[in-house]
């Protein structure tokens, strides 16, 4: 369908053994995207980077089940992007934009995510509604409907169309206004779109910005890898609302049970080699910021090699970093995970004991890197806007609520 309307995809396919999987990556190259072709909330899904990697992994899932194919997707590390959309066949209302802040491979419902989107062009936000609009018409959609972008390199790909309600509808009716469930309610009884009075296309922006914020329940879950995946393993979420996209993104921490204390304390950065480099501009950051790092012995060289002061500290010493945690020495770790879900692994062990003590634990720099955004709200002291939202309220804000 998605070639007929000429919208772009990751190349992908479907294998069910290790010749046709090999052919696969062959074609399209690394990384991949592998996951069981009959599981929903991301279950089984992982990034792999080389064939030693993804022999593991197709080994593992036929000795699990030869009944169902493994689909195996060209991965594309860009931005995400979703939507939500009320479509009765012939119009489409699309009340609004997320972008994700951490980038594809982690699952939508673990991301933070921002409305309106503050890094998406006026060109492929109207790609993005074109891309929409056409799908939702062809699929002659009648209700709600959601879909998942990448934008990679300035273009935009199509990576899932979900023809029903998502979790973002609650958060999009909110920020917006728009009363999504009773106009798709409408739709499905055989009312027009325009009807509900929003128009059709994408809506006009709110002068808010609002930022979700996925929340976890590590200490209720035991043996869960707090790591972030394409697997779902939020269970709530919490918003943070101002005029600043800075301001909302301090008020999501904080909502989010996150603490700031204006005496910095250690940070311990422990960087996989994919990451490395990428990381270096927000270690940088942390550095001016005022936190001490501990990093471990490979993080500690690279940092070493970039000019950024770090104290070294090996994986194996966890009792040291038990008893730092438990004293509330250590402010939050860094740490990006390598590939595979051994519970034996330092990494894995060092994430555990973090939620255990509730020290935050990042394993994306993209989160990394906007909760030093937040901490810089913090430090510099800026009033939060409650006014302004006050004032909201009292006009068309929420007023579906009431």
């Amino acid at each position: 369908l998605l070639k007929e309307l000429n919208i772009p995809q990751p190349k992908g396919s479907a294998v069910t053994n290790v010749t046709q999987a090999l052919s696969v990556v062959k074609e399209i190259g690394y990384p991949v995207l592998v996951r069981p072709s009959y599981v929903i909330g991301g279950r089984g899904m992982q990034v792999v980077y080389n064939d030693d990697e993804l022999l593991t992994y197709i080994n593992e899932a036929f000795k699990f089940s030869s009944d169902h194919p493994v689909l195996i997707d060209q991965y594309l590390e860009g931005m995400e992007v979703e939507l939500d959309a009320i479509s009765d066949g012939r119009d489409v209302l699309i009340p609004g934009i997320c972008e994700h802040i951490e980038r594809a491979g982690v699952h939508s419902g673990d991301s933070m995510c921002i409305y309106p989107s503050q890094n998406i062009s006026h060109s492929q936000e109207k790609t993005l509604v074109k891309y929409a609009t056409k799908i939702a018409k062809k699929l002659n959609i009648k209700g709600l409907m959601n879909i998942q972008f990448i934008i990679k390199d300035k273009k935009v790909y199509v990576i899932e169309v979900n023809p029903r309600a998502s979790r973002t509808v609650p958060i999009m009716s909110k920020v917006t206004g728009i009363p999504m469930v009773d106009i798709a309610l409408d739709v499905i009884l055989g009312k027009s779109v325009k009807r509900a009075g929003f128009g059709s296309g994408l809506y006009k922006k709110s002068n808010l910005v609002c930022v979700k914020m996925p929340i976890f329940s590590w200490q209720k879950l035991n043996r869960i890898d707090p790591a972030l995946a394409p697997e779902m393993k939020s269970t709530g979420e919490v918003l943070g609302i101002d005029t600043n996209y800075k301001k909302a993104l301090y008020k999501a921490f904080l909502a989010g049970g996150y603490k700031f204390s204006s005496a910095k304390q250690r940070v311990l950065v422990s960087l996989n080699d994919h990451y490395k480099q990428q990381a270096l501009p927000m270690v940088k950051k942390l550095f001016k910021q005022g936190f001490f790092i501990m990093a471990t012995w490979g993080t500690h060289k690279f940092l070493e090699k970039n000019g950024i002061p770090s104290k070294m500290i090996e994986k194996f010493m966890i009792d040291k970093l038990q008893k730092r945690m438990k004293n509330g020495r250590l402010s939050f770790i860094i740490n990006t995970p390598t590939t595979g879900k051994n519970s034996q692994n330092a990494g894995f062990k060092i994430r555990t004991i973090a939620q255990i003590y509730g020290i935050p634990s990042f394993t994306s720099i993209d989160t990394a890197s906007a909760f030093l955004k937040a901490y810089r709200v913090y430090d510099k002291k800026i009033p939060l806007t409650y006014d302004t939202i006050t004032n909201y309220r009292k006009k068309k804000f929420f007023d579906f609520l009431n």
